[in-house]
């Protein structure tokens, strides 16, 4: 889906919860135990500042065995409209495959969008299963005529399906 929106409430999160448990050599009666319980939480509303969105584009897509795409987020289409991106505020990347296809994210051959990645040459990979998501709730990461094409590349030779949704600010 890509629409530019006259409404939005949206919430970013991720939430990590472990136990590690370990019952010392000796120590028949006792058990040590270590939880740990993370959340990062981020909510925008609709319009223009901090903490707010204005845009969202969210897509399944599929790449076959060891090809590439690059996705211009200054003119981003979907199967509804297309999306111009200014800002990006956040970013889910998931391959979803059901093979052991890889892809790389990034690193595009010209106007490398960089975003959460260091510089234009960066590159995150995702085997079969992995996640990626960042969140900017401020100032957001640019997108303008240089810094706007984000290359999704499958490597392992496999046939790859990824998920794909960003929210922004519109141009």
């Amino acid at each position: 889906m890509a629409t530019d929106l006259t409404s939005l409430t949206a919430t970013l999160q991720l939430f990590i919860r472990l136990t590690g448990a370990k019952v010392p050599a000796g120590l028949i009666l006792s058990n040590l135990s270590d939880p740990l319980s993370k959340s990062s939480k981020h909510k925008f509303t609709f319009g223009t500042g901090d903490d707010q969105v204005n845009v969202l584009f969210h897509d399944q897509r599929t790449r076959t065995a060891s090809t590439s795409e690059t996705l211009s987020l200054d003119g981003l289409g979907g199967p509804h409209d297309t999306v111009n991106f200014s800002k990006i505020k956040g970013i889910c990347l998931a391959n979803v495959s059901t093979t052991a296809a890889v892809m790389d994210v990034g690193a595009a051959v010209a106007n490398q969008y960089v975003g959460p990645w260091k510089d234009a040459t960066d590159i995150i990979t995702l085997p079969a299963g992995a996640t990626f998501m960042a969140i900017h709730p401020n100032a957001g990461w640019t997108v303008d005529g240089t810094h706007s094409d984000l290359k999704i590349e499958e490597t392992a030779a496999l046939a790859l399906i990824y998920d794909l949704l960003l929210i922004g600010l519109s141009a």
